[in-house]
């Protein structure tokens, strides 16, 4: 009796297996995974859509729904995609332990934090030697400050693949902020004897040097991880936000050595463009920019050479180099953006205006790309349009400083001053606004006072201009 049940049970589980394993090539599941490879995440979902309306028990398909749900922020949607997925991967234990890492992400989003405990219990369980669900474990004890926790996951992770060098990174990086520099720069030594390549360690490693004092050896750290990842934030963001400052003679002269060292890569003229634009050597930079362009042509060096040419005061030139990159790169924003604002600067606002409606159409809830519209169509006395720019920036994100200004000004033109006080108070009121935003709206209080006791001609012709 025990053995017939036992063999209608396999029969049935095999059996439901093997029929999801069919699942795998079917020619909607199959083109949607070639989409998916292929970066196409809105193809990829139309496919694994049309698969489980002709096959809804491919649970395969519900979970990259729910990953791209997921990866677009409808958590809603990714957690009912998620739910079907678990329903229906029962039998492939690998493939149920990585959904069950993926509904804990999306219970993380969604604030569910004892499901997403739970999820990954049984994801740890299903699949013992999977790292996935330790790492969003370490990563949610790190994040809460837990860094006794979060270290004893990565721990697990480092026993379960010894020679990957993540997770000793990611100890270091517990351990960094710690302040426990010494015991951080062994771990992240480590990850790099691990792997030579591995180019985080080393933005990471040079962070410890700097701690130090051992500025040279952190230029180095950073060079060479910016030579494994020519855009890795932290490394860039050590070398001109914090070295730069502390010796910008050492700074220039390692980043020249390599460029005598490299000449065909751009890498370190455009790093080196950087730090005299941030120090407002702007012929110097200008000169790296073109170094850079003339290795490898990129619409961006072009951006990077106009916005010198405007802090510089030269207009027409800054006009020159954003057309030419708009040329190669019809739709770079950036590039459209920036000519947007030079244009103002020549008091061509019909022209900015168009500039910045292209902005608008690619970006129709970019709150900066917004409020110069408003700007714009104020000085061209379009104040209808101006003031539903504004009040749709400011709708857009409560807490843009420029939106509350560009709005003043228009209550301001419209008279209604009592609105204009509001947003002018609103903007002094945020607690990160950017300070010239500040420093304008404090000094437009304070000529409505003065105006308030006829100390000042009208506000309105003080000549305070913005955009």
């Amino acid at each position: 009796m025990k053995d017939n049940f036992f063999r209608t049970l396999m029969a049935l589980i095999f059996g439901k297996r093997r029929k999801l394993v069919e699942c795998l090539d079917h020619y909607n599941f199959k083109r949607g995974m070639e989409l998916l490879d292929a970066g196409d995440q809105s193809g990829a979902f139309s496919y694994f859509t049309d698969e489980v309306n002709a096959c809804n028990e491919n649970g395969f398909a519900y979970g990259h729904i729910a990953r791209i749900h997921y990866d677009n922020k409808m958590y809603g949607a990714a957690l009912n995609a998620a739910n079907k997925a678990i329903r229906f991967l029962k039998p492939e234990k690998e493939a149920l332990s990585s959904i069950y890492c993926l509904r804990a992400e999306i219970n993380w989003e969604l604030g569910n934090e004892q499901d997403m405990f739970e999820d990954l219990a049984t994801a740890i369980k299903l699949d013992p030697d999977e790292t996935e669900p330790y790492k969003i474990r370490a990563r949610w004890y790190f994040q809460h400050d837990d860094y006794e926790k979060s270290m004893s996951d990565l721990k697990k992770i480092a026993e379960i693949e010894p020679g990957n060098p993540f997770p000793f990174a990611a100890i270091g990086y517990n351990l960094l902020e710690q302040e426990k520099i010494d015991e951080a720069q062994e771990q992240f030594e480590y990850s790099i004897l691990l792997d030579p390549h591995y180019a985080s360690a080393y933005s990471f490693l040079a962070d410890c040097k700097f701690q130090q004092g051992d500025i040279a050896g952190c230029i180095d750290d950073c060079i060479t991880c910016l030579s494994l990842d020519a855009d890795n934030d932290k490394a860039l963001n050590i070398l001109l936000c914090q070295v730069m400052i502390q010796d910008s003679k050492m700074f220039d002269s390692k980043l020249k050595v390599r460029i005598q060292q490299e000449p065909n890569i751009d890498t370190w003229s455009r790093v080196l463009a950087l730090g005299y634009s941030a120090r407002k050597e702007y012929y110097q930079s200008i000169k790296m920019w073109h170094a850079a362009h003339n290795i490898k042509p990129k619409p961006v060096y072009l951006v990077f050479i106009a916005d010198n040419y405007k802090h510089l005061g030269d207009y027409q030139r800054s006009e020159n180099y954003l057309r030419r990159a708009i040329a190669d790169d019809n739709d770079f924003f950036e590039a459209h953006q920036h000519l947007g604002e030079v244009l103002l600067r020549q008091t061509r606002y019909d022209e900015a205006l168009k500039e910045y409606e292209i902005c608008n159409c690619m970006r129709p809830d970019d709150t900066l790309v917004l409020s110069k519209l408003a700007g714009a169509c104020r000085i061209l006395k379009r104040y209808d349009k101006a003031l539903e720019y504004a009040l749709m920036s400011v709708s857009l994100n409560e807490e843009s400083s420029v939106g509350w200004l560009s709005l003043a000004h228009i209550y301001e033109v419209q008279g209604d001053l009592d609105k204009q006080m509001e947003a002018l108070e609103r903007i002094v009121s945020l607690e990160q606004p950017e300070l010239k935003h500040k420093a304008i709206a404090l000094a437009l209080m304070i000529l409505f006072f003065l105006e308030l006791e006829n100390i000042v001609p009208n506000i309105s012709n003080s000549g305070i201009i913005f955009t």
